[in-house]
């Protein structure tokens, strides 16, 4: 979300505003109808790409409008409806343009918000902070998701009387709130303005209510406050950076970690006989790096690491790929947080993901969770972790001892999560402080860009080690886990819990795993037969089905491929 887009909106619809406005005014004073066909094609023709520049609840509002309006470009398009209906058509354009200004200004309240809500840094307010909302808002949902998932949200709809606004204050009496955010205040000002000042008594700063069109935001950022003798003499970090082959981003990489808040840090790197000129860079910072290995040959990214926590002597231990970099406070804020709660195992940040320009292309905050309810969120979606964010206790680096899919290349990470979220307590720092590198083309390409041999490899590794995941995971996690997915909700014994894992691979949306499902029900055939088809009515038949419709078998069948004669 950038202050450009917004403009870029404006603009766009500006433009079509125009070109209704000339369509409304040379159809009245046309006396040639067929030179009009052409730009009655057009007009139908950015209807579409209009639904997507403007606010889905503002749209909403004129959808059956533009609807109709469609029909009657639809319509227009013969020289002799045209003609006869010239008048009532040119009209359809003037309202319609009159529709699309209001399509504009919403746009450019929403840029102002946007500005407001960026001045204010509320998303590097502290965790669980609430924040009040009055009316709907496309931005507001789009906001609090993308940059701000670790704040409490109460959303109330539009009072339409005071008797409502009362309401609303009554129901958030006791409650104190970071800031109150009203978008469309002309639309109810009676009702609400004449309440601000109860509003305010709940609002930490009374300067930080929005109103629609509201310049200038106080600053809503948590400080953050660096205790200098606990950067000293904190515990140890031991800061741990594998470089392979990217001599333009490693020197980057390291002086983001030498240049943190916190100074108690162990830095030890390894360089896996790069072909290119990364040696030469790691060598400019030598002498301000704790220790650098330069093997002669390539041993691999995994090993390269193992290597290094063993060196490790920190209390903590965190990983740095050396195309990604940190902001100055990650590891202050990380071993803070890991000290005073010492039940957190493992620590990780918000990130984002920025091009070879430096462009962000994306951010992800994720909202903290159980593990259980990591587990299930990654099932669905994949990882949503970043490698270079975490920071670990030193015992847990040094184990090496992956549950889950230890020898892949393309998705490890995801199943190290899915291990330590089963295991352990993780705990994310709901700010971006890791600055992931996503790029690709020319021979530097790296695995988490997708093309079609990292999206085979990662379709086959993501389906063996859910597998893998399936028959080792113990019940109590995975029932936690998984339940609202359940066939049976009411599901407690070993062998319905058999039944589920193998209904959730039969059903996932990857052809490899449902081929591993059936091997399962195979595997477990003994144990489960008697309870799948007693309490799943899923009987010898359906699996032969499933076997011909599903898996590798189903793909085949997709594809059409038959065996030759």
């Amino acid at each position: 979300m950038k202050v450009e887009e917004f403009d870029k909106s404006a603009e766009l619809l500006s433009k079509i505003i125009g070109f209704y406005e000339d369509m409304n005014k040379s159809l009245l004073n046309a006396a040639e109808i067929g030179a009009f066909i052409d730009n009655i094609s057009v007009s139908k023709d950015v209807l579409p790409d209009l639904k997507k520049l403007v606010p889905p609840t503002i749209y909403s509002k004129y959808a059956s409008y533009f609807t109709s309006f469609e029909q009657i470009l639809t319509l227009s398009g013969e020289v002799s409806f045209l003609s006869n209906n010239k008048n009532d058509i040119a009209g359809a354009f003037g309202v319609a343009a009159n529709c699309i200004k209001e399509f504009r200004e919403s746009v450019l309240d929403e840029k102002q918000m946007f500005l407001w809500l960026s001045e204010s840094k509320l998303d590097l307010a502290e965790e669980g902070k609430k924040v009040l909302q009055i009316g709907e808002s496309d931005l507001l949902e789009k906001w609090f998701s993308y940059y701000a998932p670790h704040l409490e949200r109460y959303v109330y709809p539009k009072p339409e009387s005071a008797e409502e606004t009362e309401a609303i204050l009554s129901d958030i009496d006791g409650d104190c709130f970071r800031c109150a955010l009203i978008p469309d205040l002309t639309e109810f000002s009676d009702v609400v303005s004449g309440q601000v000042k109860k509003l305010e008594a709940h609002i930490e700063n009374p300067k930080a209510i929005y109103f629609k069109g509201r310049i200038g935001a106080p600053d809503l950022s948590e400080e953050i406050v660096i205790d200098e003798e606990f950067c000293k003499n904190g515990p140890l970090v031991t800061v741990v950076m594998t470089s392979y082959n990217h001599d333009e981003y490693v020197g980057r990489a390291i002086e983001s970690v030498l240049n943190q808040t916190y100074k108690n840090i162990e830095f030890l790197v390894t360089d896996d006989a790069s072909p290119d000129n990364s040696v030469e860079v790691i060598k400019k910072y030598e002498s301000r790096i704790t220790k650098v290995w330069y093997f002669k040959e390539n041993r691999g990214g995994t090993p390269c690491l193992e290597f290094l926590y063993d060196e490790a002597k920190g209390a903590f231990v965190a990983s740095l790929d050396c195309d990604d970099y940190w902001d100055e406070n990650k590891i202050y804020l990380q071993v803070k947080y890991m000290t005073e709660h010492p039940d957190c195992d493992v620590c990780l940040t918000g990130f984002r993901f920025e091009n070879a320009e430096g462009v962000e292309l994306n951010r992800i905050i994720a909202p903290n969770r159980t593990g259980a309810e990591w587990i299930h969120y990654m099932y669905n979606h994949g990882n949503i972790f970043s490698n270079s964010s975490w920071m670990l206790k030193s015992e847990i680096a040094k184990d090496h001892k992956l549950k889950y899919g230890y020898c892949m290349r393309q998705v490890p990470d995801l199943f190290k999560w899915v291990y330590y979220c089963e295991e352990m307590t993780v705990y994310v720092i709901p700010i971006v402080l890791t600055s992931h590198f996503y790029f690709s083309g020319g021979e530097k390409i790296n695995v988490s860009v997708s093309n079609p041999e990292n999206d085979r490899r990662a379709l086959l590794e993501v389906a063996n080690a859910w597998r893998d995941f399936f028959e080792k995971v113990n019940d109590d996690i995975f029932q936690e886990a998984f339940r609202e997915d359940f066939i049976r909700k009411e599901a407690c014994t070993e062998e319905e819990y058999l039944c589920e894992k193998y209904f959730l691979m039969l059903n996932y949306d990857n052809s490899i795993l449902q081929h591993n499902a059936l091997q399962f029900y195979a595997k477990f055939f003994q144990k489960i037969r008697n309870c799948i088809l007693e309490k799943y009515n899923y009987r010898p038949e359906d699996y032969w089905k499933d076997e011909m419709e599903k898996g590798v078998l189903g793909l085949v069948k997709a594809l059409n491929i038959t065996k030759k004669e």
